[in-house]
C-alpha cells in the first residue's frame, strides 16, 4: 500500500475515526472485503459512487480522499 494513493487516504480516515474496516463498511452500506478492496487500490480512483459516499458519510472533501487535494475537512469556524 502506497502512502499517496486513495487506499492510503481511506485507511487513514478509518483509524482517525477509530473504526475498523467491518465497521466502516457498515456505515457505508458495503461489506467488509469492499473496504479491504477499497484500502488496496482494487478500484479505479474515479469515478465511483462509493467515493462520494465515504466523503459524504465522514464529512470529508472528496477531492482529498480521491486525488489528495487540498484539506481534508473544511475549515471549521469556532463560536
Amino acid at each position: 500500500m502506497t502512502t499517496t494513493g486513495i487506499g492510503y487516504r481511506i485507511r487513514v480516515l478509518r483509524i482517525l475515526e477509530n473504526e475498523n474496516q467491518l465497521q466502516m463498511a457498515r456505515r457505508i452500506s458495503v461489506v467488509q472485503s469492499t473496504v479491504s478492496m477499497l484500502e488496496h487500490n482494487a478500484y479505479p480512483a474515479d469515478p465511483n459512487p462509493l467515493y462520494k459516499k465515504i466523503a459524504s458519510v465522514y464529512g470529508v472533501r472528496q477531492s482529498w480522499l480521491v486525488y489528495g487535494q487540498g484539506r481534508m475537512r473544511d475549515k471549521v469556524e469556532n463560536d
